[in-house]
């Protein structure tokens, strides 16, 4: 890969996401993110230590807003899998704005070593989901999320083919060569974040759009294969299926 409301945020997709001071107004954005709004922050939930089987999903906030952590993988693969992106998607239940804020690679004020550091630690358990010791990693810059969803590069094609494929200067790409042409994060972060917004920023744009009822449910026959959930992202699954309006997605620390 190379993947991947209002605010009181990306993630990415994508997620994503990703204004102004009414957005500065509604969001749980982490003060270690490059280019953060500056803008007073809700009040996230009180945190939640990490166990064993991260079965305790994260309290929803005082004014509903929920996060997701996306988090892309070269393959689906516990042992092997290769961190490429981690977006945060923000949202409110119903509505339908998201606000995508990009969080690997190059996105963040750590810099390279935060890069190096959440690649190293980065672990798919068994149930291809992230350890808790990265989601601790990723919790220790004040960051909080309720869902975490983790694709790899042959779920990521999958969706940009829902969407008819992407536009990527000037030329439309199908899902497969998209994703190939991204660069590595470990060989060219910068260059992999600025293909990962692209990417993103069409996914979002394109109808029927990467959070239309279709695309969601493209998603969901996905989970088991290419996408792994945490068990409440059923529930924010179904809420977007609902959204019978236009999707838009705003990118905020990209602005």
């Amino acid at each position: 890969m190379k993947i991947l409301k209002r605010f009181p945020f990306l993630p990415v997709f994508g997620i994503f996401l990703l204004v102004g001071l009414f957005l500065g107004t509604r969001a749980g954005l982490s003060t270690g993110t490059a280019n953060s709004v500056n803008s007073s922050l809700a009040t996230a939930p009180a945190p939640i230590a990490a166990t064993a089987e991260m079965a305790t999903p994260q309290p929803v906030a005082a004014n509903g807003q929920r996060n997701l952590l996306v988090i892309g993988v070269d393959r689906m693969e516990p042992e092997n899998a290769q961190l490429e992106s981690i977006w945060l998607v923000l949202h409110f239940p119903g509505e339908a704005e998201f606000t995508l804020i990009p969080l690997f690679p190059a996105a963040l004020s750590g810099g390279q070593s935060q890069d190096d550091f959440l690649s190293h630690t980065f672990d798919l358990r068994p149930d291809h989901l992230p350890s808790p010791e990265f989601l601790t990693a990723i919790k220790e810059l004040d960051l909080w999320w309720n869902d975490v969803l983790v694709i790899d590069e042959a779920g990521l094609a999958r969706m940009i083919d829902q969407v008819g494929g992407v536009v990527l200067d000037g030329d439309r790409y199908e899902g497969v060569n998209a994703v190939a042409g991204l660069p590595n994060p470990w060989d060219a972060p910068h260059g992999a974040l600025q293909g990962q917004i692209s990417v993103a920023k069409a996914l979002c744009s394109q109808s029927p759009g990467i959070f239309s009822p279709e695309s969601i449910q493209v998603m969901i026959g996905l989970i088991g294969t290419h996408i792994f959930t945490t068990q409440e992202m059923q529930s924010t699954l179904a809420d977007w299926q609902g959204l019978n309006e236009p999707v838009s997605c705003q990118f905020p620390t990209l602005e």
